[in-house]
């Protein structure tokens, strides 16, 4: 498996109750991506509210023995509790909006 994974794989990573997955994002899976966040975004600004978008950062709680790493992460909502500082989900809420586009390659 190491040698699947190397510094230019973009490799993706979920973590369940001891179940690993890693998938691979294909050409239609980002296009569809980038299409949902614009859309988001556009909303939001139009709807006069603020956002903080995550990205695809790795959202870890071990306490729960899961970890996630979706497309996207936004703070709507809750932007005021986040907006200028890192996150720290076993203190902060998560993510109002989650988007995870699910056309991959599992290996």
């Amino acid at each position: 498996m190491q040698s699947l994974l190397t510094d230019r794989t973009r490799a993706r990573f979920t973590y369940d109750n001891g179940v690993l997955q890693i998938t691979k994002s294909l050409e239609g899976h980002e296009r569809s991506a980038r299409l949902i966040e614009l859309f988001i975004r556009i909303l939001v600004v139009e709807m006069g509210m603020k956002i903080k978008t995550m990205g695809s950062t790795t959202l870890d709680r071990e306490d729960l023995l899961k970890s996630a790493e979706p497309d996207n992460g936004y703070y709507i909502q809750n932007y005021a509790l986040v907006a200028d500082r890192p996150v720290n989900l076993n203190v902060d809420p998560a993510p109002d909006l989650l988007v995870e586009v699910d056309i991959t390659n599992s290996w």
